[in-house]
């Protein structure tokens, strides 16, 4: 990603992978400037939100951004009032001179005169107030060498927190020689009303163009996170399309967070079909899942003394998800924690992942309202909290397999689920054998074990079809007699 806004003078970029693979981590970390020297903000998406409120919202974080680029003078609008007085004592000043000029120029005796007490007069009180506004008061109120970008950013931020209101009042009075008095007044005032949808998209674009054509061409990155849990597909679209009016803005690229519906929608690019994924971004980056060395890289650089190869069962265990991953490991120094012996790799694993099996199975009991899903639930959580499984690993898959409902998505999803600790259990009893000497694998060997373990639970989130392929490679593949 930072190479392809670096190679480019302007960009959208979609972000897409499945909850917890990382997406909010990346825009973080280009937020916060760890991979480009550019200013960056970071946006997060509500779940519901109105086009034009979210327009505003992605203008405030902007402006405010913006702000921040001068944190000394940040809010620093010039104080009209003192600068008027500051203005008033300079030119009572020079009237004062110039009266104490004219006595002292003049023809008349004594050089000393009216003029001249009233020139000091003037000259004293000038610089008694000079000398109080200019030194007394703090000296950085009187300036505020702001550059326009930073101006205008700051009367958006104005607008956008506050109800402006502009007024003036003409005001005529003659006064009578008998005290008696003839007035007449007139006011306008004029009160601003709320940016629409198409105002804040104009003053954001406005506001990011005068931005990036500064002396140094700086670059502008708006990081727009969460989008991928917006509620339908069709809400997706709705809000990329009130997006594409900001992209391709010269020197701003956007990176948004997008669903993997999306990703596979830009993948079809070409195709007769056209939506707004493949004709709004100029690349989707997938996010994708973690291998079996960049999760013990991950977890080895977080927690020290955790095993490498207990971390490969957390690989498989999560899928290659980085949220889960994380959540595994943290689980198997919680068990160890727990017990008052030292475990081994296979006893920590099956705890592990019977706990996190009951919790799935427990959370699908109870949020099914349909009598003939819970039926394959409850074996599922009889043969879990069987000490001993009957038959072979092949077996005890295949009995799982068979309870599998063509009509639900979530129950095909836990017991693929269930089958894939039914593999890790076995292959962690194999790995490392109670009472026995571990058998010698090659590395490489163990890796892709590990790897298609892995692939099985994260295909609980995909099709059917896709579950049952992955299953078959494992019954083919692993060394499981």
């Amino acid at each position: 990603m930072s190479r392809f806004i670096e190679d480019h003078d302007s960009s959208a970029i979609g972000l897409a992978g499945f909850r917890g693979a990382g997406k909010s981590t990346i825009m973080r970390s280009i937020a916060e400037k760890q991979q480009l020297p550019n200013t960056s903000t970071l946006v997060p998406a509500p779940v519901s939100h109105d086009p034009a409120d979210f327009c505003r919202h992605i203008l405030q974080k902007v402006a405010e951004k913006i702000v921040e680029q001068e944190p000394i003078r940040r809010g620093a609008l010039v104080n009209r009032v003192l600068l008027t007085r500051f203005y008033g004592f300079v030119v009572a000043g020079i009237l004062g001179g110039i009266s104490l000029l004219a006595d002292a120029l003049s023809a008349a005796w004594p050089k000393f005169g009216t003029a001249s007490i009233i020139g000091l007069t003037v000259l004293g009180y000038a610089a008694a107030g000079f000398f109080y506004t200019a030194l007394v008061r703090p000296r950085r109120r009187l300036y505020r060498y702001q550059s326009a970008v930073v101006v205008k950013a700051s009367m958006i931020l104005d607008e956008l927190n506050y109800e402006i209101e502009d007024g003036t009042v003409a005001k005529n009075v003659v006064k009578l020689a008998t005290s008696g008095e003839l007035s007449d007044e007139s006011s306008t005032k004029r009160k601003h009303r709320a940016m629409t949808r198409v105002d804040s998209a104009s003053c954001l674009r406005d506001l990011l163009t005068e931005y990036c054509r500064q002396p140094g061409r700086p670059r502008f990155v708006v990081c727009v996170d969460e989008l991928d849990k917006l509620p339908t597909a069709e809400a997706l679209v709705v809000t990329i399309n009130n997006l594409k009016d900001l992209f391709h803005i010269d020197g701003v690229h956007f990176v948004v967070s997008v669903s993997i519906d999306a990703l596979r929608s830009f993948e079809q690019r070409g195709l007769p079909d056209r939506d707004a994924f493949d004709s709004s971004f100029d690349t989707v980056i997938d996010v994708g899942w973690l291998t079996v060395k960049e999760s013990e890289d991950v977890v080895t650089s977080r927690a020290n003394g955790f095993h490498p190869h207990l971390a490969y069962y957390c690989h498989a265990w999560s899928g290659g998800l980085p949220r889960d991953l994380l959540r595994a490991a943290r689980r198997c120094v919680e068990i160890q924690r727990a017990a008052k012996e030292p475990l081994r790799s296979a006893e920590l694993i099956t705890e592990l992942i019977q706990a996190d099996l009951l919790q799935l199975i427990e959370g699908l009991l109870g949020s099914t309202s349909q009598p003939e899903a819970e039926m394959p639930l409850w074996n599922l959580r009889g043969a879990l909290l069987e000490s001993a499984h009957k038959g072979t690993i092949t077996e005890q898959v295949d009995a799982m397999r068979k309870l599998r409902m063509h009509e639900s998505h979530v129950i095909n999803g836990a017991i693929t689920r269930y089958c894939a600790g039914l593999y890790i259990r076995q292959m962690a009893l194999m790995l490392h054998p109670v009472g026995a000497p571990a058998p010698q694998w090659a590395e490489a060997q163990v890796e892709q074990w590990f790897e298609l373990l892995a692939s099985v639970t994260a295909s609980t989130a995909s099709d059917m079809r896709i579950q049952e392929l992955r299953l078959d490679a494992c019954a083919r593949k692993l060394p499981l007699s």
